[in-house]
């Protein structure tokens, strides 16, 4: 079973109560994505993941599709890959398979 993540959009909400942590919680409607977070620009951050992940996954099917080897810069690739992998949620290794070793699940 793959996981996947709550879809955007994420929005930023103050939290504060006399019993409870002070600070601001993210949410997905109904549904809590994170909770306490005590810094309002980690709370913004973290809200415009679903976004940052789809324009980042945008980008590099448009640099790869558009901009071919006319592109005479620094190497993205690995630094997107990096951070769209970063932002995946990878699929647990089956049991008895060696690291590096492809596994022989379905």
């Amino acid at each position: 079973m793959t996981e996947t993540a709550t879809p955007g959009p994420w929005a930023v909400e103050p939290y504060s109560s006399d019993y409870y942590y002070a600070g601001h919680w993210v949410s997905a409607g109904a549904a809590k994505v994170a909770e306490c977070i005590e810094s309002e620009a980690d709370a913004f951050l973290i809200a415009a993941a679903p976004d940052l992940h789809e324009a980042l996954k945008l980008a590099r099917e448009y640099m790869r599709h558009c901009l071919g080897s006319r592109y005479e810069g620094p190497d993205p690739y690995p630094i997107i890959d990096a951070a769209l992998a970063k932002a995946t949620v990878a699929p647990a290794p089956v049991l008895g398979s060696a690291v590096g070793e492809k596994d022989s699940a379905p």
